[in-house]
């Protein structure tokens, strides 16, 4: 299908275009960022506590009745990845090949 790969530039321009609606209206580009942010909080709390996962294997037949192993979140798991330096350089490369672009794509259409 050719619209598969659309919905991501189309986000972005929506959302951009909402950005710049907000920031004359919240008296700031700064304030759009509190904004989205801590909506974003809000959603995380939301799909923590509201959305239920559907059990692994529920929908196939085989695997009807089989217990599963489950998944618990682990802050342990989550320090031992922090600690691989292969991934720093990746969240740097991330963050500094990301940001010039939206600050760049912020500046394009915040000048027409």
């Amino acid at each position: 299908m050719v619209f598969c790969n659309w919905t991501q530039p189309i986000g972005y321009l929506i959302g951009m275009v909402i950005a710049l609606m907000f920031t004359a209206a919240l008296g700031g580009w700064q304030h759009v960022f509190f904004l989205t942010g801590s909506l974003g909080i809000v959603l995380a709390f939301v799909i923590y506590f509201g959305v239920k996962d559907v059990p692994r294997g529920s929908g196939e037949e085989e695997l009807q009745g089989v217990e599963g192993t489950g998944y618990k979140f682990s802050w342990k798991s989550l320090s031992e990845i922090f600690k691989k330096k292969s991934l720093w350089m990746v969240y740097l490369q991330g963050f500094t090949g990301v940001f010039p672009w939206n600050v760049i794509t912020y500046y394009i259409f915040g000048l027409s």
